[in-house]
């Protein structure tokens, strides 16, 4: 470093000691009044012991876990009366969920620390499984009692908290982590790793200002890059285009390589109308900036782009619909954007009244984002029953075939429960039943169910599509009946087999082995002795994705031993990642049962229908 470099850094570092690039006034009359110095940070008073906690009120009130007062009074025999202070309460236990829709208070009973946090640093980021995403965001938010104490040797007595709320942020619920992290009021330097995340889930949160409160307030590390740039931005946010610049002038002098963030800087600070260089990865600083400069996110970042980050970008009015789409679509896919957010995406598209008019044959040809978004349209304004029936139904027999059934079921379930239940619309009786089955609303389902059996009896179309519908409905419904198992079964075998494009018979195989056994495990009326004796010369199932089977059987072990948590994060290492419909059937079926003998019944009936949907029974 040049002697220049370090007499800018150490000008630089003499500012930032002070909390702000820019000079603060109030601070500035004080020391030229010839008063005593003034602290650059503030001292931490005592106490009283009786002092409530702040903590006690944080977060949203979603079932925090409440601090306990650090002293308790203790009235003796002799009338004296004692004061005792007590332990700390582990902020590791804060959560936002507690009994109600949490997995339990008690749940890390039989598992260690050391355990505890092996598996929270090995749980997967990106999980595309409605029913174990909702899990794993459980895991995290869920207060509960630890055992042990947690070690020290990491100087942080909060790890495992910290863990949980980067963790949150990275699977794409930043709010959640923020209010996480709120909650437990932490001290400030409790974990770097943590404190970054905290001030990435800020800014693509659109919370610039929390961010750079954070960002300001920093006592350590403010000679690396990192925060050095966060600064940057900070006085970019806030106007003080002169203090930008010299801090980007520092980073370039110290070697800093991010052309992209310069390019910004000279953007936003000096108005400059130029190109900017494409990066593989754009960061959480990057996008802040590109708020600020109201430049566009290019298409390529979405390859590279976590849950939280395709949120952002999905949320960036400068950025070309084309691309929010497609940014919307996969953080939706992902748990990161909810359906309502995709709808109002889908709503901006802009279409002329031919494409409107068309909208089917259109998204046969090409099913892509932008014809999704037409059929959402045409749909959302046809007042027809019957015609928005045709559409809805197109569109999730599209997105059944080409993966993105469960965003459609979300985006759709409004729609379909608006279209009353009429004989006439035999065509869209089956996606109806699908998609009520899959929300959990089994009586509606039932009855366009039986209205498609009725129509049945002189419509081969609808025949064929009452078939296709048995697995899904002995999975779902209570209504078995015995005096039909048998005809409604083979008539399933059947129209798999007619649609099936393996001539080896491998895909019935699969589907009838997936079907038999979901109905084995999830509380359903067993499949018959002679459906197992079908399968009995048919080629084996062929094994495309069988998850680590360490991670299984450890999944099996802790359910044997009641470890809930311990049995669900096993779980979603296993399978948290992988693509159900080419997994081994054996794992998704273990999986359920080992929800089911933990008490989480719901759960395990859940990820069964999600698995009979995605593998089309």
């Amino acid at each position: 470093m040049t002697v220049s470099s370090r007499v800018k850094q150490g000008a630089l570092l003499a500012t930032l000691a002070g909390g702000l690039f820019t000079a603060q006034p109030a601070l500035a009359q004080q020391q030229n009044s010839g008063s005593a110095p003034v602290p650059l940070f503030p001292t931490n008073p005592v106490e009283p012991d009786n002092a409530p906690d702040a903590a006690t009120n944080g977060g949203n009130g979603q079932g925090v876990t409440p601090r306990l007062p650090q002293t308790r009074v203790i009235e003796t025999d002799s009338g004296t009366i004692t004061v005792e202070r007590l332990q700390a309460v582990d902020p590791n236990t804060t959560g936002l969920l507690s009994a109600d829709g949490g997995l339990g208070v008690d749940m890390w009973q039989g598992t260690d620390r050391a355990r505890i946090r092996l598996l929270l640093e090995s749980l997967p980021t990106q999980v595309s499984s409605p029913a174990l995403r909702d899990l794993a965001h459980r895991l995290l938010v869920t207060s509960a009692e630890l055992p042990g104490a947690e070690s020290k040797a990491d100087g942080n007595p909060a790890f495992l908290l910290s863990l949980r709320i980067m963790r949150l942020a990275q699977l794409g619920f930043p709010e959640d982590a923020l209010k996480l992290y709120d909650s437990a009021s932490l001290p400030e330097g409790t974990n770097q790793d943590l404190t970054r995340t905290v001030v990435e889930a800020s800014l693509l949160s659109g919370e610039v200002a929390r961010a750079c409160d954070i960002v300001r307030a920093q006592k350590a590390g403010l000679e690396t890059a990192y925060w050095q740039k966060h600064l940057v931005l900070c006085e970019l946010s806030a106007g003080n285009m002169d203090a930008a610049r010299f801090g980007a002038t520092l980073l370039e002098d110290q070697g800093t390589s991010d052309p992209l963030f310069f390019a910004l800087v000279s953007k936003i600070a000096d108005g400059r109308k130029l190109s900017l260089p494409e990066v593989d990865r754009l960061t959480p600083l990057h996008m802040g900036m590109m708020w600020l400069a109201e430049a566009p996110i290019p298409a390529q970042a979405l390859d590279n782009a976590d849950p939280a980050m395709l949120r952002a970008i999905a949320s960036n009015p400068n950025t070309d619909i084309e691309t929010r789409l497609m940014a919307a679509e996969k953080a939706a896919f992902l748990g990161a954007v909810d359906a309502d957010m995709l709808a109002e995406l889908y709503k901006s598209v802009s279409f002329d009244n031919t494409e409107l008019q068309r909208p089917i044959s259109i998204a046969t040809e090409n099913y892509d984002a932008r014809s999704r978004a037409l059929l959402f349209q045409a749909a959302s304004i046809e007042s027809a029953p019957e015609t928005k029936a045709l559409i809805i139904g197109t569109s999730l027999q599209l997105a059944r075939r080409n993966g993105f059934y469960p965003v459609a079921v979300e985006l759709h379930k409004p729609q379909v429960q608006q279209i009353p239940v009429r004989g006439d619309l035999s065509q869209f009786a089956g996606e109806a039943t699908r998609l009520l089955f899959a929300i959990g609303r089994p009586k509606p389902a039932e009855a366009w169910l039986d209205h498609l059996r009725i129509q049945a009896a002189h419509d081969p179309e609808a025949k064929l599509e009452y078939q296709r519908l048995w697995a899904l409905a002995r999975l779902a419904s209570d209504d078995y009946r015995a005096n039909r198992e048998e005809a409604d079964r083979t008539g399933w075998v059947q129209a798999v087999q007619l649609e099936s494009e393996d001539e080896s018979n491998r895909d019935l195989t699969r589907k009838a082995y997936l079907a038999y056994r979901l109905l084995d495990v999830a509380g359903q009326e067993p499949a018959s002795d002679q459906a197992w004796a079908d399968l009995a010369d048919t080629t084996p199932v062929q094994q495309v994705n069988k998850p680590n089977p360490a991670a299984t059987t450890l999944m099996v072990r802790a359910a044997q031993k009641g470890a809930r948590a311990e049995a669900v994060a096993w779980m979603l290492v296993a399978l948290g990642a992988t693509d159900e419909t080419a997994t081994d059937p054996d794992a998704l079926v273990d999986a359920i049962y080992t929800l089911r003998s933990l008490g989480l019944t719901l759960d395990g009936q859940k990820l069964a229908l999600e698995v009979a949907l995605t593998n089309d029974l």
